[in-house]
């Protein structure tokens, strides 16, 4: 893996900025991935009430926020595409 040949968080500006980009970019992975899947379990119990909706649109539209923000840092750090 990385680490195992040398490159960590503190080897130089890339390095550190992939790390933290791809921690921050996982943790809101899993956190949305948490809520589909209480909104899954309220759908497969039949326990959706129409007063869900819109936690359902909010989940919906903090699932699309992260894939555009992984979308515009892959550019920046990736391509060198600065915004």
């Amino acid at each position: 893996g990385l680490i195992n040949d040398g490159i960590v968080i503190s080897s130089n500006l890339f390095t550190a900025s992939f790390f933290t980009a791809t921690g921050f970019h996982g943790f809101h992975v899993v956190a949305g991935l948490v809520a589909l899947s209480i909104v899954l379990g309220l759908a497969l119990a039949r326990d959706y009430k129409p007063g869900h909706s819109r936690a359902l649109e909010a989940i919906s539209l903090y699932w699309h926020f992260v894939d555009v923000v992984w979308v515009v840092l892959f550019a920046i750090i990736y391509l060198g595409i600065y915004v």
